[in-house]
């Protein structure tokens, strides 16, 4: 449940449609466990209105994270909470099968980092996707271990050049692997795209969405208005990323576009990292 919380008003409706869910749990011979209900405020005030909401006569504890469908949230829409969870259960995962598939081909190495690796460290990655250096190398270091471990290249010391034999850079573009900064670039704009093309579930990401009033000699006929926002939050999320790389992308290729396939295949060929 959710709801925008701008006075007491708004959370006392709140606490009624609580009281509403617990009396039909009850009509229907169920329970709700309030020890296991949390409740939390998504704010940027310095002076955030004081909440609290009660079930079974028990107050709900209030809690400054919770996930929700897999993504870990914060009060703050601050992602570095969910970042260092991946990074961590990815780096656990990697270690498990380092140390199951050892002596296996590179290319099974490949296929088990692509199948059962690379996928905890993009899930939902177009709405999470960090700014924050540390939080992009963090990233990328599990990925640059990975390559090492395919290619069995491991980081030996350069004594003259104080620098590894082989950079772990050269090693992934070696294998043909997309930097994981580039990939998500290509999410949110894959988003994007869906919502300009009409599609339902993306109606209300759509309705912050215009098309721009001036266009530069260097823009394409599809660039949008860049809204203002005033906090970091706003100008680093979906939307706000998004936008300013669908803008930027080059006129020639964007100006005859139709379908999401000829999309896809003019990202594709873009390297949106660093």
């Amino acid at each position: 449940m959710y709801s925008t919380i701008l006075k007491i008003d708004d959370q006392v409706k709140l606490q009624a449609d609580v009281d509403l869910i617990q009396q039909w749990v009850v009509e229907n011979g169920m329970k709700l466990n309030a020890a296991k209900t949390t409740s939390i405020s998504f704010t940027s005030r310095r002076s955030p209105i004081a909440t609290s909401y009660t079930m079974n006569d028990q107050t709900i504890e209030k809690s400054n994270t919770c996930k929700y469908l897999g993504v870990t949230m914060s009060t703050d829409l601050n992602w570095s909470t969910h970042i260092t969870k991946i990074v961590s259960k990815a780096k656990q995962s990697m270690h498990f099968i380092m140390r199951n598939i050892k002596g296996s081909h590179p290319r099974t190495k490949q296929h088990a980092y692509k199948c059962l690796i690379r996928p905890l460290l993009e899930y939902c990655s177009g709405i999470w996707d960090p700014h924050s250096v540390d939080l992009i190398k963090s990233i990328e270091m599990v990925q640059r271990k990975a390559a090492r471990y395919v290619t069995n290249c491991h980081r030996k010391w350069c004594k003259k050049t104080q620098r590894p034999h082989v950079s772990t850079s050269k090693i992934v573009k070696e294998l043909k692997w997309d930097v994981l900064e580039t990939r998500r670039k290509r999410v949110s704009l894959r988003y994007l795209f869906k919502a300009l093309s009409g599609q339902p579930a993306w109606n209300d990401l759509v309705q912050h969405v215009r098309e721009a009033k001036f266009l530069g000699h260097s823009d394409h006929n599809k660039k949008l208005f860049l809204n203002r926002y005033a906090t970091s939050v706003g100008r680093y999320s979906l939307l706000g990323r998004a936008m300013r790389l669908w803008n930027d992308l080059p006129k020639k290729k964007m100006n005859g576009l139709s379908t999401f396939d000829q999309f896809n295949d003019i990202i594709n060929c873009i390297n949106f990292s660093g």
